[in-house]
């Protein structure tokens, strides 16, 4: 925010140089980013008027202006675009001294003497709209020093407010600020009675969204006569960057500054049926804004609407067609608090920022809004624009007071860490709340109704840090008792998968949470389905995402551009989807995915006979990897998946733990690896972490290693072709003294034919491992536990040894 020095001091009374305010507006918590001189740096410049504008005869951008001083008439060359004629405007004379060293010489400009320049604010040195000449107004005597014009030299400061703090956007609510802090009394502000009113309000005014707007008042004028704001006023917004436009525009526009809460002015006889409601906008609705943009408007919006159309965004911006122009003779004048919230969701889908949306979306006190506007009718009474005013309409249904927050000077040393004076502190609270009362140590403090960010004790030991200054705080540590901290068990489980995925040979990845509807059609999803961003950074980022595999399909297909042979990737994040459950638009869960594909390394198993472009030898990897991190969980039951579009139909299996599914693994779909440029046979898996983390494990305990010598026996069987090895290996884990077991080799189809394997049924190949650790074990032993092995899954499994 910008801020005049001298206007500061018109409120506070300080003795203190706009550089040291800088540094106690830091102390305060405010930085000031930048501190500009402004006023009066130039010489020889005096008020001069256009006589005759023609054009240049070389140059089409360039214009010769007949001038007068009125003791002398001048030729000027002049490439403005604003000047008229009539115009009063500040003419540098020949040997003029201008900020930045430069003198004004007698010269030619494409072969045209000119006596002199008209200057710019910019050219002038002075703070302002610099894209054109300064026009002045038109009653300034011909031929006075322009110097004279603008004051006495004042300090700019650029000032960054802290967003809770938003009733330090003006120099009043600075100068109360500041006003504690130097312990000096603030000019405080009376309005002065209204005289005698001209009739009521012609226009009616109700709140239909009182939820939207807590207060509404609403000032009518007539018999206004809309001209240009007094030089002062004028000359005073220029300094603050902003551009004077008619008087009762600029008034508002003043009271802001000062006060820090927005206006607006209606045309009152442009609002149709007499009417003025705060409402909620309709879907489609529209309105063309005072910035000359047509907006779409939703039911999330708020409007100010007549008996027919909005004619405002509530708290945003005014319409143009209500706005107020020369011809205006009845004004109503707007004074409202408007909720945060909506404010800042409407001016954030329409994409549109204002002076007034950066203030009522950080939050602005009803009463506030009364003080504004009896300053703003005031100004109007006491301008020349000659109207006659009616009694305010108030339009406030739930007025809210403040509460009072109990405090001792003790509990704020204490949450301070310091050993501030009691009279310091009360001193402090006294100054800054609305009322302060006693009762032994304790302290009760109301606070102001500007003070919106007061809330608890923290708030108020806050201000008496920022007041009293935290150099006061004791630099040794306060005493504490450190406490083991929880333990969470997502975290702690996200920690270990991690750990262990790795050990597996995977790598993580990391992925935005967004994508596009092209990635998600390319993965066979359904774009409806998916959590769709409302005001997206980009088309790449429009969804949620449903899922992990696809950003980490991204990643593999990316590794496999750039020449890598294989990938095994896994990530662990967030996945949304849309949930009508109670209320909730999107649900979201945590869950760990990850995707093999390519050539893997040779393991010493099996598998290495096996050809290493084996079409499904990923899914194997996949299970067994989803196998590990499931290790440990008792009661885990592997079932067909349910359709899923990123998996083979007849490639992809469930785990359940007891009934709901933790784990998925399986091939991709074939169109989806292709879509992806993926390699035929990856396979992908995905584990619902929440779901896992809330279920019993048994702890992992360590076994020494046997010094006595280990039996092997290898067992060759045929079984039935759909036989699950899961049931196969059930028949022998609980054999007596087994330690290992391994699958060796599995024949189906053509390669058991060719080796006398009957049609139908499948050849296995088992190792299985004896070992006690008290003793070596006996040829009778292990035979036995064999037999009894090969008779459970002939029993169970139909299966029959081969000879």
């Amino acid at each position: 925010m910008r801020v005049s020095y001298n206007w500061l001091r018109e409120f506070l009374k300080a003795e203190v140089s706009p550089e040291d305010l800088s540094k106690h507006l830091l102390m305060l918590g405010f930085e000031v980013a930048e501190l500009t001189r402004t006023g009066p740096a130039f010489s020889g410049v005096i008020v001069a008027e256009i006589l005759e504008i023609q054009k240049h005869p070389n140059a089409d951008r360039l214009s010769l202006c007949s001038v007068t001083t009125g003791a002398e008439k001048l030729s000027i060359v002049c490439g403005a675009k604003n000047i008229a004629v009539g115009q009063r405007v500040p003419l540098a004379v020949i040997g003029a001294k201008l900020p930045g060293g430069r003198t004004i010489e007698r010269s030619k400009i494409r072969g045209v003497e000119s006596q002199g320049m008209l200057c710019s604010s910019t050219e002038l040195g002075l703070s302002g709209n610099g894209d054109g000449i300064k026009v002045l107004p038109s009653d300034t005597p011909l031929g006075q020093d322009a110097g004279s014009l603008f004051g006495e030299s004042d300090a700019i400061l650029e000032v960054d407010i802290t967003s809770n703090r938003p009733d330090c956007l003006s120099h009043y609510g600075l100068a109360r600020e500041l006003g504690i802090y130097f312990r000096r009394p603030v000019s405080p502000f009376a309005a002065p009675a209204a005289p005698a009113a001209g009739g009521t309000c012609p226009i009616h005014i109700a709140i239909e969204d009182a939820g939207a707007c807590g207060r509404y008042i609403g000032r009518y004028f007539e018999g206004v006569k809309v001209g240009p704001s007094p030089a002062w006023m004028a000359q005073r917004l220029e300094a603050l960057g902003l551009r004077p436009i008619n008087a009762l525009v600029d008034i508002t526009n003043y009271v802001l500054l000062e006060f820090g809460h927005p206006l607006h002015v209606f045309d009152a006889d442009k609002l149709r049926g007499r009417r003025l409601i705060v409402r909620r906008a309709k879907d489609g609705e529209k309105l063309k804004a005072l910035d000359g943009k047509d907006y779409v408007l939703s039911a999330e919006d708020v409007v100010i609407a007549d008996a027919e159309r909005p004619v405002a965004i509530a708290g945003v911006m005014g319409g143009e067609e209500t706005g107020v122009t020369a011809a205006t003779t009845r004004a109503l004048l707007e004074a409202a608090q408007f909720s945060a919230g909506r404010v800042r969701r409407t001016s954030q889908r329409l994409r549109l920022r204002s002076d007034s949306s950066y203030r009522f979306e950080r939050g602005l006190a009803a009463q506030t809004a009364a003080l504004a506007s009896a300053r703003a009718a005031q100004l109007i009474r006491e301008s020349s624009l000659g109207a006659i005013e009616s009694p305010a309409v108030d339009v406030y249904p739930q007025p809210v007071e403040p509460s009072p927050i109990v405090v001792s000077v003790e509990r704020l040393n204490q949450v301070l860490g310091a050993k501030h004076e009691a009279a310091k502190v009360e001193g402090v609270l006294r100054d800054m709340a609305e009322r302060l009362t006693a009762s032994g140590e304790k302290l009760s403090v109301l606070p102001p109704a500007h003070r919106l960010d007061l809330k608890t004790v923290w708030d108020v030991a806050e201000e008496i840090g920022r007041h009293l200054g935290y150099e006061g705080s004791s630099a040794e540590p306060a005493p504490v008792r450190l406490q083991r901290p929880k333990s969470l068990p997502l975290a702690d489980l996200s920690t270990e998968l991690r750990r262990r995925l790795a050990s597996l040979g995977f790598y993580e990845a990391y992925n935005y949470d967004f994508l596009s509807r092209e990635e998600l059609r390319r993965s066979g999803l359904d774009a409806s389905k998916a959590v769709e961003v409302l005001n997206p950074l980009s088309e790449d980022w429009a969804y949620l995402r449903p899922t992990l595999v696809v950003g980490l399909l991204k990643a593999a297909a990316h590794n496999f551009r750039r020449g890598a042979r294989g990938v095994r990737l896994f990530e662990l994040g967030r996945v949304y989807h849309q949930d009508g459950k109670e209320g909730h638009e999107v649900a979201e869960r945590t869950v760990l995915a990850g995707v093999l594909g390519g050539t893997l390394p040779e393991r010493p198993d099996w598998t290495e006979r096996r050809e290493r472009t084996e079409p499904n030898r990923h899914v194997f990897e996949a299970k067994g990897a989803a196998s590990e991190l499931l290790a440990g969980y008792d009661g885990v039951e592997w079932k067909d998946a349910p359709a899923d579009p990123l998996l083979h139909p007849q490639g992809s299996v469930s785990a359940y733990l007891p009934s709901r599914e933790v784990c998925r693994v399986g091939l991709l779909h074939p169109s989806v690896a292709q879509a992806w440029d993926i390699p035929p046979g990856a396979a992908a898996f995905v584990l619902e972490l929440e779901t896992l983390s809330l279920a019993q494990r048994t702890a992992a305990r360590l076994r020494p290693v046997s010094p006595f010598p280990s039996v092997v026996r290898d067992l060759s069987f045929t079984v039935p072709e759909g036989t699950r090895y899961a049931d196969v290996e059930a028949c022998l884990r609980g054999l007596p003294a087994l330690a290992r077991l391994d699958l060796l080799d599995r024949l189906t189809g053509a390669g058991a034919s060719a080796v006398g394997i009957p049609a139908g049924r499948a050849s296995l190949t088992l190792r299985l491992t004896f070992g006690l650790p008290d003793r070596t074990l006996k040829d009778d032993e292990v035979n036995a536990a064999a037999q009894k092995g090969i008779a459970e899954l002939g029993a169970r499994c139909s299966a029959v040894l081969r000879g």
